[in-house]
């Protein structure tokens, strides 16, 4: 069955308010408020409007937030009700019309639905294991895939790879592994450990207890695996 993904960005600055007041124009707005749009289309914003912000500041370096939600409920009880489905394919629940010509919500999401034209819904996502795994949302493939060579490198690895670092900035900043599940943190595979992610130490964040399964599956792995999972002491959140 299809896995569907809700990409989108919530913007809580001065400058614009998402589902709220009426955006104003950005004449002099810095470069780093404008690109907290962090979508195009999001408030009206276009491709010329980005375009025309980059020839004004002298650079075109972007960066991408993905924030991972595991689980959540089905794609047919929020952005997939398929109304003219079988009883068995179709959700529950009845389905609305959103702001985007034949596209349907569940009766569930009326506020989404009225901002679909700032959304972007992939409802043809496919995982490659039947299982809530994040290593496959961050590489696109199962985490067993080419294990003989190290396995699949993360997004984020191959983009530190293929476009390096500006200046000291990390390329690719991992949070993922306060969560704490460590064995689904993004990783370089192939490309090899100097393409790996930053990791900042922040378990203090995450005042939670491991689950048992968690700890012996860390246990198998081996002390180097976790000790890999830190950073030097004042490596820390309040340096970040």
């Amino acid at each position: 069955m299809n896995k569907s993904t809700v990409w989108g960005s919530l913007i809580t600055g001065s400058m614009l308010k998402f589902l709220g007041q009426p955006t104003r124009h950005c004449d002099g707005v810095s470069r780093r408020i404008f690109l907290r749009a962090g979508a195009l289309g999001v408030g009206g914003f276009t491709l010329a409007d980005l375009l025309r912000a980059e020839a004004i500041s002298g650079s075109s370096h972007k960066a991408v937030i993905n924030i991972h939600l595991d689980g959540g409920p089905p794609q047919m009880d929020m952005i997939d009700p398929k109304p003219e489905a079988p009883s068995d394919l179709r959700g529950e629940f009845s389905s609305i019309k959103t702001k985007l010509p034949g596209v349907h919500l569940t009766e569930l999401m009326p506020q989404v639905a009225a901002a679909a034209d700032k959304f972007v819904f992939l409802r043809s996502l496919v995982g490659s294991a039947g299982r809530h795994d994040g290593f496959q949302c961050q590489s696109g493939y199962n985490s067993k895939d080419l294990s003989g060579i190290g396995g699949r490198p993360a997004m984020g690895c191959v983009v530190d790879k293929l476009l390096g670092t500006r200046g000291n900035a990390p390329a690719f900043v991992d949070l993922m592994q306060g969560r704490p599940l460590a064995r689904n943190s993004a990783r370089p595979g192939f490309l090899g450990p100097a393409f790996k992610p930053f990791r900042p130490d922040i378990s203090h964040l995450f005042q939670r207890e491991l689950e048992e399964g968690m700890k012996g599956e860390l246990a198998r792995l081996g002390e180097d695996h976790q000790i890999s999972l830190k950073l030097l002491p004042d490596l820390n959140a309040a340096r970040m």
